[in-house]
């Protein structure tokens, strides 16, 4: 399925650093408030883990996101990826165009530190495969105003989804 990738968006600039997140933000984008997260889970995703909804629940002693430890970061993605998680920073709009999540751009690191591009290229690389992804990289490093791939059916149906559970 082919869809057009917002270059707009994939300049927005993002600080997200192993050390900033643990000693700046604090894994902010993981976090909703009032002990909601928002990590929505594939049905194969949620087998050993507590869901409600398809929605990953917080640890009830820290109500943060049971994988996220003492120092901020993510214990889930050196082992067992979670596919919402991975792409989270990114989602299709009702044009079929991949922009960054509203949410992201709310943020207080948004605009400091590099290109989306740069910073979620494993997100990207989840999303395309590696050629898709290398492509979007070399075209973007050369200010491509428009550009359009194909995405797989499969995970375009993963990524809506998942949406889905958040609203």
């Amino acid at each position: 399925m082919e869809i057009k990738i917002s270059t707009k968006w994939l300049n927005h600039k993002f600080p997200c650093s192993v050390e900033y997140i643990m000693n700046t933000c604090k894994g902010r984008c993981c976090e909703g408030s009032g002990g909601k997260i928002m990590v929505s889970l594939l049905p194969e995703e949620e087998e050993g883990r507590v869901v409600k909804g398809g929605l990953l629940q917080p640890c009830g002693i820290t109500h943060k996101c049971p994988y996220k430890t003492k120092y901020h970061l993510c214990e889930i993605h050196r082992k067992d990826k979670l596919f919402g998680c991975v792409i989270s920073p990114f989602t299709l709009n009702k044009s079929n165009t991949l922009i960054i999540r509203h949410r992201y751009s709310r943020l207080k690191c948004h605009g400091q530190g590099q290109p989306a591009y740069k910073v979620f290229r494993k997100s990207l690389y989840y999303l395309f495969g590696e050629l898709q992804c290398a492509r979007i990289i070399r075209n973007m490093n050369k200010g491509v105003k428009e550009i359009y791939v194909d995405m797989d059916e499969e995970i375009y149906n993963k990524l809506f989804y998942l949406d889905a559970l958040k609203k």
